[in-house]
């Protein structure tokens, strides 16, 4: 189809486009993030771990409590954490809903990236240079690294045909599976990234 043919059906259907739209961004997005955060939040409630439960703001992420330090104001926040976002931000910001990413349909993904804080980039990064080891020991458990932001990330994909089928019987948590398994994944390796951060010294 070219894209003058693209454009004539686009405006043939306008009307039904826009209500898709503003439907998929404004309800149907926020059910599924809704559920994310629910099973986030019960991983860890049975895991007794921290995080923030809150896809719709861009917040989302989990830590083993261990993994919590308080800072001159009593605060606790964490050292390391899970995040979940997309794995590109340049990709990212070419597709228009996150939606189209969880179900592996967009040009960036959607996972768990490991995050450290409390240190700038540059010098993990520098930190991480000594540690090809232990990067790909990380690598063969499924996650990928960014040498340019010093972070690891374990994709996450929902499949649209299961997900579609689950709103059809109003369960969309019945189709989140994949996002349970993968912070089941984050308990289990949890300790080579302790590992890391233990065993990589910085300047």
């Amino acid at each position: 189809m070219s894209q003058a043919e693209l454009s004539a059906l686009i405006i043939a259907n306008i009307q039904d486009l826009d209500g898709a739209a503003h439907h998929l961004e404004q309800t149907l997005q926020s059910e599924i993030g809704e559920a994310l955060d629910e099973a986030a939040r019960r991983f860890c409630s049975e895991m007794r771990w921290s995080g923030k439960f809150s896809w719709d703001d861009d917040e989302l992420w989990v830590a083993p409590t261990s993994w919590s330090t308080e800072d001159a104001g009593g605060s606790s926040y964490p050292s390391q954490r899970f995040a979940f976002t997309h794995d590109s931000d340049d990709l990212g910001e070419l597709d228009y809903f996150w939606l189209t990413q969880l179900v592996g349909k967009g040009r960036a993904r959607l996972g768990f990236a490991w995050v450290r804080s409390g240190i700038s980039r540059s010098r993990w990064k520098k930190a991480l240079a000594g540690r090809t080891d232990l990067i790909e020991e990380i690598r063969r458990r499924g996650f990928s690294y960014d040498e340019k932001q010093g972070t690891f990330f374990l994709p996450v994909v929902i499949d649209a045909d299961r997900l579609a089928r689950a709103f059809a019987e109003e369960t969309p948590e019945e189709a989140l599976q994949p996002f349970e398994a993968a912070l089941r994944k984050l308990a289990e390796d949890r300790d080579i990234f302790e590992r890391l951060v233990a065993e990589t010294p910085v300047d």
